[in-house]
């Protein structure tokens, strides 16, 4: 049975947790930070750190898969593009679409499980398990919205699918 904080109590406790996160470096403590902007600046951190773990695993054990640092992220084209970008939380009118074809002889490409990247809150051996079972890939698996592809190579625009729309 847990233990209910008195309103007190809990104020107290809320406020030294503020303090502790605003007496972090790098982060904005005067009057005008908001905990939105905090908060903001966390997740970047986050985002940032996970992606250099990432990259280092590569560089250890995946040196020939294309870095995520260098790449261009490509999505297959059997898959409805309006789906996926919504899926990554891109409007599909903000970009343009085209079909491209590999043409060089020195091409790297990676399909990769999206959701493996949702880690930024885990231990750093978590996030490091996640980049080695990223890094090894999904071939074989059906194309999904939870699939991404790397590409680092030569690539030749086959046709524009769709133009962007400005300002959607």
């Amino acid at each position: 049975m847990g233990t209910s904080l008195d309103a007190p109590d809990l104020q107290s406790k809320t406020a030294s947790l503020v303090a502790m996160i605003l007496a972090l470096p790098g982060i904005r403590s005067d009057a005008g930070a908001t905990l939105e902007q905090m908060l903001r600046e966390y997740k970047y951190r986050a985002e940032l750190l996970k992606e250099l773990i990432f990259e280092s695993v590569r560089m250890k054990n995946y040196i020939s898969k294309p870095s995520r640092q260098r790449c261009m992220f490509l999505f297959h084209e059997s898959l409805d593009y309006c789906e996926y970008a919504t899926a990554l939380g891109f409007s599909p009118s903000r970009y343009t679409l085209l079909r491209v074809e590999s043409c060089g002889d020195d091409d790297r490409v990676l399909v990769a499980k999206l959701p493996l990247l949702n880690c930024n809150t885990q231990p750093y051996a978590e996030i490091e398990a996640r980049a080695v079972e990223y890094w090894s890939g999904a071939a074989g698996e059906a194309p999904s919205v939870e699939h991404e592809i790397l590409f680092e190579g030569s690539l030749r625009i086959v046709e524009i699918i769709q133009r962007s729309v400005p300002n959607q």
